[in-house]
């Protein structure tokens, strides 16, 4: 066996990893990666549930490929995969929390915390020891993934099994617990949602597989299997190849295939090189390799097409990213660490030139060019697959996406852009539609040879298409991006085809008549009469077509436009007139409207009387023509126009078969029985002839020609009735007509017609004799009385065997709404309106029942039965006014009335609570048939209700005693047994009626004794119910009395404090525990104090049947146990009300702490024997510190002399053997031994390290870093990104007057021995970054500048670059802590108080500035950490330079920290320096300082130099107030030679004092100390040459400019202090106007200086080009900058 541990810091990257990867779908796209890129063909994934405790659930990741030597060896590597140089694999191999890899003869367990290996996993041969680790073995389910595999045998194949983590506590990976299920709905939406498509663009896999093996087995939950066609290039770029994915789900045996088109494109790198390049302005070649990016993309569609718009975006295996897109789209984007997003293109501040601007710069190349051009290609290679090339248009990407920002930002254009492709190079993409109307399955054009059309002008498009027109339907949002970026496309409308269609009249001639119709309709729908003209496709009545003109331009006779009926009339008349009606509605409309411009005319009526007159003379007997005639001209508008013109024609047919004119009288035939018209004609009506058309009769009936015999008052005017002469069936006829005229509801009848039709013998009434199922006779109505109206129908209480129940009443008629079952509501509402209403039912047994005194006993107790009968359906307000009638004999003779409300029913349980003398109804045997039903329908009073309750109440209340008593108990238990509501009786809770053993009570004295509230509770308190043999109370009856609820507090608190002070019983005092621990969230702040005032100082907690304890001495924890305190029953602490009443009475878990300083205190005063020693320090032990709550003063502890003394008179030793060099302990005591030094740090007792330190206290107390750092440095870390930390070391030097500036990366181990605290040994041994500059820091100015956040030391410094002090805290980056050296002092940080021992007060240490001297005698190892660097020595009492040591954040560290959770390694400082080296270059123009310079220190302590950066000057030239200087900047790497850059720099300066007043406020506010401007032109540059240049102040921003040299000047800086405060349009604010002024006033004026002095031939190149200056990612321009 050999040790198998990771390389690196393993469990902070792994950490990272997780920190980057969401818990989704994600990780298993990891693992399926990682098996494409071994080249694997199959994956199959397990959940195994069912495991031994020793190993637990797992998931298994197994593919049929073998790990090579470089896979093992990028295992162990995080972040150092070997896939990195291998741009045919997909990504870095993924790790978890503990996993196992099974491959070939190799078994590898990883255990990164290295708990169970001290190199942090082990790697064994199978092959050589499958016995010793069998059941490691077991647990990765060969037998189920290969069951031909035999132990000791090679594997062919590699499992990933990954246990699944169950305690997290354990873990610095992760904090997440997973359990199966969570992994099971993990992998079964990775197959529900993924499987089918994961295998889309892969290389190698074609086979996944999920399975879960459990205690009934193994089960597939889903397996897919791609089958790929060979790849067919198309042409050099791209290339067609179709699959199919099968997926299978174990869970219903069902099956899905899906079919697929891809498209792949390879695009030539160089052409991608220059797109890139292009978009940049810089060579992108280099960038494209180093992030080995291609543009390779593909396309995959289903087959059939369908209209799906959940494409999503592949980067080979998809993306978290869904694109609405009706195709998958893969390509290699750039993408956020954790795969989930792209880059952000809306990110602000982008720095040209960096990774991050090629980055999304080629996501957006990638939208903008490569993903259409393939779009398009894959459209036109979808073509010929099409069944219905209609279809085509699904394969389209949406082009409704509009977005601002996001994802989706990226592709808001890609339908245009694809269009353009389209377009551009003439793709056969557009489906030609065929004569029939149906799209050519082969048929597709260019865009310059088809009409577009949507499909709005389908209807016409077989018709044009007919006509010789080539057109394609597209969708309407591909119309409308044509329409708007297409203007080669030609566009389907009327006024685009009418010339074409005019060129074409001999074909147009062919076609059909429908052909041609759909022709009209399109053209006339652009409401254009114009566009008919010229074409021969409107139809005359003769069945030719004829072109239309314009109507000036036409001297024939107009076409005369007619209808249907018209063409039926008149036709024969004209043969060249158009039938409207057959035309289209919209051609009709036009015609109808635009006939003024055509050679059209509408039917006029000069027209239509000279057809009528020709057709009269031709047959003057015409009659069906007549018939016709007439209902034309029911309809015509213009009839009346007409009716003068042909008024004297005989065109009016009679019943006497004659024609007559049209001034002839008669009455309409109408729709009714011949019976009815025999007995009307009787009458001496007369009828118009029953051949005229009945649509035609309002035109008679408007001149008054005509009378309807439905027109009742006509009829009654014209009718002669003698009612002798009329038969009964005659009768019967007339009631029927004159009710069905009656329906005419548009008139009333006059008076003297009411009176008429009153006196008619029409009106069926209704007598007792009469049965209402038969035929009523007729009658008429009576002249007075009233009438009420019956409605036989809806009888269903008064009806009784074919009888109406109805009662007498004087004056008073019945008449029957129906006869013959026909309702005359209608006939009775033209007699008199209040008769149109029938009585409701429940008005007649209303009267009824009013009417009950007045009638026989026989009629009351037949409308008794009847009520009784229907008691389930009547209202019971019927029942309720029976109650109230007073139709009940009572007394001796009966001759006295009452209502039954009154009566009690002498046959009910009422009556044992009433005497016999009490009152009853009078009794006989007709009236007991009467009170029976009374009874039976609850008229009686036969059950206890509110006035039966508070009548028998007063009732007691009048007795004596005795009597009284005997009442109360048979009203108790009556009132017991009913099923009565209670709660709204008050006189049940306000009346002395309860009987006790002291007498009547009211309800709330006194109380029962029951389960719920027993009489220990309140026995002391109240009075207890006693009634002999009485049942439990009712909970009705209880809810009555008000016993339902909890006895009042105070009641129970009585009863308490009557309880603990007399004779307390255990057994009672638990009951009242119970109960007060169940009411405990009632209690207020008043209830409980009164409680805690009871049981103070008194025992009253029962601990056992024969001891009680106090609530001070009464412990809740079961394992706790301590002389002189109780535990608390289990039973009283684990119920959680009676625990927190406890509590609430000062009961606690542990003895508070107020009672354990009592103890101790309580030692105090005398040296303590051994056993007095062990319980002061158990006491101790039990004090909770964290809630000391004001007993600090009062706590004592054991020193180690065996006495008790205040804690701020001890100390613990935590220097060990360096103990004994400590000059002195201040008069203080050493703390007992027992207690250990984490318990005395917490009592507050001081470290001898602190003590020894209090020297140095006094000098900075007020030098500890000012700020509460942790919340501050954090927000400071995230405005001041990582790499701009050493251009703020460098700033800090050139303010310090440095001439040179060091970084050196150490990876060298100091000793841990001699160290302030042991706190500090974690950072000997690690890496550490070391900054110098050869400047001492002032004293004390610079390091206290240091430790002011927000305050630096250098205010009023003209020459400093830093103000505020931020800057210097992204040190902090790297380290938790910070030692600085200069001149006699260290100076250490700790901006989160972790690591420095506390002050001797208790308080944190942020900071610590100590003698060179005086570490150098006691804690020697720090300066062992730097010894031997930039010329620092080991004894050194003075040191000549700046040394920074920042010791770098491990993952432990990070992971506790409250500064930043970001650990810096060894390589990640590597690359940030070596990076720096190109910002090094440029960053010495501007200040003094000469040398830029990196080391590297090995752990043999051998020194390297990688990189120099030097500076040299020539002498200062001054002109007026400008000065002019030339440097020379040499940089070189460790073995490249060295290059040089000549500059040539002009400055300016102002004082303060020559500021304009405009912005004298700014100095105060921005610390301002001067004003000045500098540029720096690189000399020997050739015309048309330009660098990067940039703004600076004193040191380089990320702001590039247009112009050829770099700009310098006192800016007012955002507060990163990467941009320039310049907003909007550089006016918004007083800060930005200042920075305007300096750029368009002082810094032409230095411009031009430079361009005067200028120390080459020409100065050309300098002068500028693009005159604006990029400013925050916008161009923001200060015009020509004064320049002309």
């Amino acid at each position: 066996m050999k040790g198998f541990g990771e390389s690196i810091a393993p469990t902070a990257a792994i950490s990272a990893i997780l920190g980057s990867y969401p818990f989704s779908c994600g990780l298993l796209r990891e693992i399926l990666q990682n098996s494409d890129d071994a080249k694997a063909t199959k994956q199959r994934k397990l959940i195994h549930e069912q495991l031994g405790q020793a190993q637990g659930p797992a998931l298994l990741a197994f593919n049929n490929a073998l790990f090579n030597d470089e896979d093992w060896v990028a295992l162990r590597s995080i972040h150092q995969s070997s896939k990195k140089t291998d741009t045919s694999k997909i990504g870095k191999y993924g790790i978890t929390d503990t996993p196992q890899i099974l491959s070939g003869d190799s078994l590898a367990v990883l255990d990164p915390h290295q708990y169970y290996f001290s190199d942090g996993g082990q790697k064994i041969n199978i092959c050589e020891k499958h016995d010793r680790f069998a059941d490691q073995l077991a647990a990765f389910n060969l037998n189920v993934i290969s069951p031909d595999f035999c132990p000791g045998t090679f594997f062919d194949g590699t499992i990933v099994r990954l246990p699944l983590r169950r305690d997290a506590t354990l873990s610095e990976i992760s904090t997440k617990v997973l359990v199966p299920s969570e992994i099971k709905d993990l992998l079964e939406e990775f197959a529900r949602e993924e499987i089918g498509i994961a295998m889309l663009f892969l290389s190698h896999i074609s086979t996944i597989e999920i399975m879960e093996v459990d205690e009934r087995g193994t089960h597939l939950i889903a397996r897919a299997t791609v089958s790929r066609e060979p790849v067919l290039a198309t042409d050099a770029v791209f290339a067609q190849a179709t699959c199919s994915v099968v997926v299978e789900y174990g869970t219903d045996s069902t099956q899905d295939v899906q079919n697929w088109v891809w498209t792949h494109a390879q695009f030539a790198e160089d052409d991608c090189a220059k797109e890139l390049s292009r978009r940049l302005n810089r060579d992108a070649m280099p960038g494209l390799k180093r992030e080995k990016l291609n543009a390779a993309v593909s396309l995959a569609t289903p087959s059939p097409l369908t209209a799906q718009t959940d494409g999503r975006l592949f980067t080979y295996l998809p993306l978290p990213l869904t694109t609405k897109f009706p195709t998958h789209v893969h390509a290699l984007f750039a993408l956020t660490q954790a795969r989930q997003n792209l880059r952000n293109a809306s990110e602000r501040g982008i720095v040209p030139g960096t990774a991050d601007e090629l980055l999304i710069e080629w996501n957006r190349t990638l939208f903008q060019v490569y993903i259409p051009r393939t779009w398009a290609a894959h459209i036109e290679q979808l073509t010929p697959t099409l069944h219905y090339p209609q279809d085509i248009f699904k394969a389209w990407p949406p082009t409704s996406q509009e977005s601002s920002g996001g994802d989706s930002a990226y592709w808001n254009d890609v339908a245009i852009d694809v269009l353009h492709h389209v377009a551009d190079e003439k793709l056969a993409v557009w489906p030609l539609c065929e004569d029939a109307a149906t799209p050519s399955r082969d048929g597709f054009g260019a865009l310059s040879d088809i009409f577009v059309a949507v499909e709005y002008d389908s209807p016409y498009v077989p018709a044009l298409r007919a006509a010789g027109l080539k057109i394609c339907i597209v969708p309407q949002a591909i119309r409308d991006i044509l329409q708007y970026s297409c203007p080669q496309a030609r566009f389907l409308a009327p006024h685009t085809v009418h010339t074409t269609l005019q060129q074409c009249v001999e074909q147009i001639g062919t076609l059909s008549p429908p052909l041609k119709e759909s022709i009209l309709k399109y053209l006339v729908s652009a409401s254009n009469p114009a566009l008919v003209i010229g074409i021969p496709i409107v139809p005359l009545a003769n069945r030719e077509y004829v072109a239309l003109a314009l109507s000036q331009e036409q001297t024939d006779p107009k076409h005369v436009l007619l209808t249907d009926e018209e063409v039926m009339l008149f036709s024969q008349f004209d043969p060249f007139s158009i039938h409207v009606s057959s035309l289209p509605e919209s051609v009709r409309m036009l015609f109808q409207h635009s006939y003024k411009e055509l050679n059209v005319t509408p039917l006029l009526p000069c027209n239509a009387a000279r057809y009528v007159g020709q057709a009269v003379v031709e047959d003057a007997h015409c009659t069906d023509w007549i018939e016709i005639f007439w209902k034309w001209a029911a309809n015509w508008p213009r009839w009346t126009e007409l009716s003068l013109l042909i008024s004297d024609q005989p065109l009016l047919p009679t019943s006497s078969g004659e024609v007559t004119s049209l001034d002839t009288t008669v009455f309409q035939h109408a729709a009714i029985d011949d019976e009815i018209t025999q007995a009307l004609v009787k009458c001496g009506i007369t009828f118009l002839s029953s051949s005229f058309p009945s649509v035609a009769t309002h035109l008679l009936e408007e001149q008054n020609l005509l009378k309807s015999p439905h027109f009742l008052p006509a009829l009654l005017n014209f009718l002669d009735i003698t009612p002798t002469l009329l038969t009964c069936d005659d009768m019967h006829l007339l009631h029927r007509h004159i009710a069905a005229c009656c329906s005419d509801k548009r008139y009333e009848l006059s008076n003297e017609h009411q009176e008429k039709l009153r006196a008619l013998p029409i009106f069926p009434l209704l007598s007792p004799e009469l049965n209402i199922n038969s035929d009523l006779p007729l009658h008429r109505l009576p002249e007075k009385g009233n009438i009420i109206v019956v409605d036989n129908g809806s009888l269903r209480v008064l009806k009784v065997d074919g009888f109406a129940l109805l009662p007498s009443i004087e004056n008073t008629a019945f008449l029957s709404r129906q006869y013959r079952g026909d309702v005359i509501d209608t006939l009775l509402s033209h007699v008199d309106k209040t008769l149109a209403d029938p009585t409701s039912e429940s008005i007649l047994i209303d009267m009824t029942i009013s009417a009950l005194p007045q009638q026989r006993l026989t009629t009351q107790l037949a409308f008794l039965q009847t009520l009784a009968h229907h008691r389930d359906t009547l209202a019971p307000s019927f029942f309720n006014r029976l109650r109230t009638i007073p139709f009940i004999p009572v007394g001796t003779d009966g001759t006295h009335l009452k209502p039954p409300h009154d009566i009690i029913d002498p046959y009910s349980t009422l009556t044992r609570l009433y005497d016999p003398e009490e009152c009853l109804p009078y009794r006989s045997d007709e009236h007991d048939a009467i009170l029976a039903l009374l009874s039976s329908l609850g008229s009686l009073v036969s059950v206890c209700d509110h006035g039966v309750i508070v009548d028998r109440l007063c009732r007691i209340s009048t007795l004596d005693n005795v009597m009284a008593r005997k009442l109360a108990e048979r009203l108790l238990i009556h009132l017991n047994d009913c099923s009565f509501d209670y709660r709204g009786v008050d006189a049940l809770r306000t009346v002395a009626w309860l009987p006790t053993l002291n007498g009547l009570r009211r309800a709330n004295e006194c109380r029962d004794d029951s389960e719920a509230h027993a009489s220990a509770l309140f026995d002391h308190v109240l009075a207890v119910l006693e009634v002999p043999s009485a049942p439990p109370i009712s909970p009705r009856l209880r809810e009555g009395l008000g016993w339902h609820q909890h006895l009042p507090l105070d009641v129970l608190t009585k009863q308490l404090q009557v309880e603990v002070s007399d004779s307390p019983c255990a057994s009672r005092l638990e009951l009242l525990i119970r109960e007060l621990g169940r009411r405990v969230g009632e209690m207020g702040a008043g209830e409980l104090a009164a409680l805690r005032e009871i049981t103070q100082n008194v025992p009253w907690i029962p601990i056992s049947l024969n001891t009680l304890s106090g609530s001070s001495q009464a412990i809740l924890d079961q394992n706790f146990s301590l002389n002189g305190f109780y535990i608390v029953p289990a039973k009283f602490a684990f119920n959680e009300d009676i625990r927190r009443f406890l509590q609430s009475m000062g009961c606690s878990d542990r003895p508070s702490n107020a009672s354990l300083c009592v103890l101790l205190q309580g030692l105090c005063g005398r040296l303590l024997d051994d056993d007095e020693q062990t319980f002061a320090v158990d006491l101790i032990n039990s004090l909770d510190l964290r809630n000391l709550n004001g007993h600090e003063a009062n706590i004592r502890a054991l020193d180690r002399t065996g006495r008790m003394r205040p804690v701020v008179e001890l100390f613990y030793n935590d220097l060990g053997p360096r103990s004994n060099m400590m000059r002195s302990t201040l008069n203080k005591f050493h703390v007992d031994r027992r207690i250990g030094e984490q318990l005395a740090s917490s009592l507050g007792i001081v470290a001898l390290s602190s003590l020894n330190l209090s020297g140095f206290d006094d000098d900075c107390d007020d030098e500890d870093m000012q700020e509460k750092l942790s919340t501050r440095i954090g927000n400071v870390l995230r405005q001041y990104s990582i790499a701009q930390a050493f251009n703020e070391f460098l700033a800090n030097a050139a303010d310090a007057g440095a001439n040179r500036y060091s970084l050196l990366i150490d990876d060298h181990s100091a000793p841990s021995d001699s160290l302030l605290a042991p706190s500090l040994a974690q950072f000997q041994t690690g890496s550490s970054l070391i900054v110098y500059n050869d400047a001492v820091f002032k004293d004390p100015e610079d390091f206290q500048g240091i430790r002011s956040v927000g305050m630096g030391g250098k205010q009023d410094r003209v020459d400093s670059i830093g103000k505020f002090g931020l800057g210097a805290l992204s040190m902090f980056h790297f380290s938790e802590i910070a030692m600085v050296v200069s001149g006699l002092h260290v100076l250490f940080l700790d901006p989160s108080g972790q690591y420095l021992p506390p002050r001797s007060t208790g308080r944190p240490r942020t900071a610590l500035k100590v003698p060179l001297s005086s570490i150098h005698e006691m804690y020697g190892d720090h300066m062992k950490a730097i010894t031997g660097i930039f010329d620092f020595l080991e004894d050194m009492n003075y040191y000549k330079g700046t040394i920074f040591w920042l010791p770098l954040r491990d993952s432990k560290q990070a992971s506790k920290s409250h500064l930043t959770q970001e650990p810096i390694d060894l390589s990640t400082l590597r690359n940030l320096i070596r990076n720096y080296h190109e910002a090094a270059k440029e960053s010495l123009l501007f200040i003094p300082v000469q040398s830029i310079s990196a080391f590297e220190r090995g752990r043999r302590d051998i020194i390297t130099q990688t990189w120099q950066v030097e500076m040299e000057t020539t002498a200062v030239e001054i002109i007026g107030d400008i000065t002019l200087q030339t440097i020379a900047i040499t940089h070189r790497a460790a073995s490249a030679r060295a290059i040089q850059q000549r500059w040539y720099i002009v400055r300016h300066r102002d004082d303060l004092s020559e500021l304009s007043p405009e912005f004298q406020s700014l100095i105060k506010l921005h610390r301002m100390r001067e004003t000045s401007v500098a540029v720096a032109a690189l000399l020997d540059v050739k015309a048309g040459q330009r660098s990067s240049c940039r703004l600076y102040s004193k040191l380089p921003l990320p702001t590039l400019t247009a112009l050829p040299l770099h700009l310098d000047a006192s800016w007012i800086l955002a507060d990163d202090r990467r941009t320039i405060r310049f907003d909007e349009s550089g006016q918004t604010n007083l800060e930005s106007r200042y920075n305007t002024w300096l750029l368009s006033d002082k810094m032409v004026k230095v411009y031009a200086a430079l361009l005067e002095t200028w120390p080459e031939t020409q100065n050309v190149p300098m002068w500028p080009g693009n005159l604006r200056i990029t400013v925050d990612d916008k161009l923001r321009a200060v015009k020509t900058l004064g320049l002309t």
